[in-house]
């Protein structure tokens, strides 16, 4: 066992129990030591760890994040705890609570870094939860303020809250005429207008003539693509100019049997998943609700102004 590993405290018996993972570096940043716990996560073998460095376990700004903690380490000699990133053997994201310290030799010198780094990624995902159900609730409660504004100004800030929820760059609101055979697009996020090179954007599309984005209209259900890239008869292309496309969801808003309008969003970085879909018709329904009481109010002005007229 390398000096630096020799020199730590903790006896190796300890460290394979731990089921935190722990790890020594010498000062280059190269791995010298890590625990079972270590190499089940990433699913290493010591050929595959021993001498290397994040960086070349974790490619990219995890594997940076790493070495830049490692070198404050060992520019400040003294401990300290960082939150890192690194994924895991079966591709996902893991959020660790690091806390890093450094290694001295037999003689007091500086040999390089150890740390033990605890998974808090299902204590991380309830935080974004929380504050996501915050958020959502925040947006919607706006929503229902909006009863004296125009269907434009409720469209646009339904729009706004559907992009932020689900963390989408773009996003679009379409309404359905009566027969549900045509769809006028109504509003588009300000990202995607910022973005789109469409030399003259049509707003009105017959639903026979539209591809994919259309289906949740012909399966009377929201659809989630998350590899728009891959090869789908439903797609018929996009026009030149527009926008490319990573990934795609859009919700129908049914009033009865009639579908009246569709919410979409596109271009998560992650993929689309069941809370989106929640989201999304979440803000829809407060749409309908806010935009029904708005039109009823506006008929009762109406009504009142004819009768005054009329008693005149």
């Amino acid at each position: 066992m390398d000096e630096g590993v020799k020199r730590f405290a903790i006896s190796r018996t300890v460290l394979e129990k731990l089921s935190a993972l722990v790890y020594l570096k010498d000062r280059e940043g190269r791995y010298l030591y890590v625990n079972p716990a270590f190499e089940k996560t990433f699913q290493l073998t010591s050929a595959q760890w021993k001498k290397r460095t994040a960086l070349d376990l974790f490619p990219g700004p995890f594997g940076e994040a790493h070495q830049k903690n490692d070198l404050e380490i060992l520019q400040s000699v003294r401990s300290a705890e960082f939150q890192e990133q690194a994924v895991d053997s079966q591709g996902e994201a893991r959020n660790y609570h690091s806390v890093k310290f450094p290694l001295f030799g037999r003689k007091r010198e500086l040999v390089g870094v150890g740390g033990i780094s605890y998974d808090i990624s299902e204590q991380k995902r309830t935080e974004e939860e929380l504050r996501m159900r915050e958020e959502r609730l925040r947006l919607l409660l706006a929503i229902r303020s909006m009863e004296e504004k125009s269907l434009k100004e409720i469209a646009d800030a339904v729009l706004e809250a559907a992009t932020r929820l689900t963390d989408s760059p773009i996003g679009y609101l379409a309404f359905l005429d009566e027969r549900e055979k045509v769809l006028t697009m109504h509003a588009w996020s300000s990202q995607a207008m910022a973005d789109c090179a469409v030399p003259e954007p049509t707003k009105v599309f017959p639903l026979e003539s539209t591809g994919l984005w259309g289906e949740a209209v012909r399966q009377r259900k929201p659809i989630i693509t998350n590899d728009y890239g891959a090869t789908n008869p439903l797609k018929r292309g996009l026009p030149e100019g527009h926008i490319p496309l990573t990934r795609h969801m859009n919700v129908p808003l049914f009033d009865g049997e009639r579908i009246v309008a569709l919410l979409g969003v596109g271009n998560k970085k992650r993929d689309y998943l069941g809370i989106d879909i929640i989201h999304l018709e979440l803000l829809l329904g407060e749409m309908m609700v806010v935009t029904r009481s708005s039109q009823g109010k506006e008929n009762l002005r109406l009504a009142l102004r004819e009768k005054e007229l009329l008693l005149r």
